[in-house]
């Protein structure tokens, strides 16, 4: 599986995914109970520093964040020509923290260690809870494997139409790079089917394979 995991030892790396994932959830929480542009700027410096603290180059950065930071200043552009400049602002800085953290968390945790962390949190909740852990944490685990997948194949249709002589402005990219997603998605589901997904019990947890022959 593609990750966009990069190994380190930071303090962030140490922490525990679960305490990861909790830190997470109650700062998307305080985000959006404050409208304080100073104290939404604060928080965006912070997570900016939580994600430059991991020593990940800057160039992948700027590849892999480039078209999530052209998002973010279309919706802050939209926010604030149709409601406010300064609503605009507001909900330019939430996403902006949030997005930056949840990136650190994803830089500085495996994938496998998110989705033990999030079935872990449901697993107390009896059978019901660990099937719907398992088809939550298959979806988390989709989700992950095609963040990085989006990425490849914007620098995969740059380079080809570079190659060509074409420029890779970004609304060029729209067509090709829905389609060759929409191929993926369409391969990833029939890979599930055949495995036999959505199974109607999840599996047990901690199960081995030394009943094979």
């Amino acid at each position: 599986m593609i990750s966009l995991y990069h190994p380190g030892r930071t303090p962030l790396h140490r922490l525990p995914a679960g305490a990861k994932l909790l830190g997470l959830f109650a700062l998307g929480i305080a985000l959006f109970l404050t409208r304080d542009a100073l104290l939404l700027g604060a928080a965006a410096l912070a997570a900016l520093a939580l994600l430059l603290s991991l020593r990940v180059p800057a160039g992948l950065l700027l590849r892999q964040l480039g078209m999530t930071l052209l998002l973010l200043a279309f919706l802050v552009a939209a926010n604030a020509w149709l409601v406010a400049p300064e609503e605009g602002l507001v909900v330019g800085l939430r996403l902006l923290t949030l997005v930056t953290a949840a990136t650190a968390v994803t830089y500085a945790t495996r994938p496998g260690a998110l989705i033990a962390a999030f079935q872990g949190a449901l697993s107390p909740f009896g059978s019901r809870g660990r099937r719907l852990a398992f088809h939550l944490g298959l979806a988390l685990a989709l989700v992950l494997r095609f963040i990085p997948e989006v990425l490849y194949r914007i620098r995969e249709l740059r380079e080809a139409m570079a190659a060509r002589g074409i420029a890779g402005r970004p609304l060029r990219l729209v067509v090709p790079l829905a389609v060759r997603l929409l191929r993926s998605a369409d391969e990833v589901g029939l890979a599930l089917e055949a495995r036999g997904y959505p199974a109607a019990e999840a599996p047990p947890p901690n199960k081995t394979k030394k009943d094979s022959p």
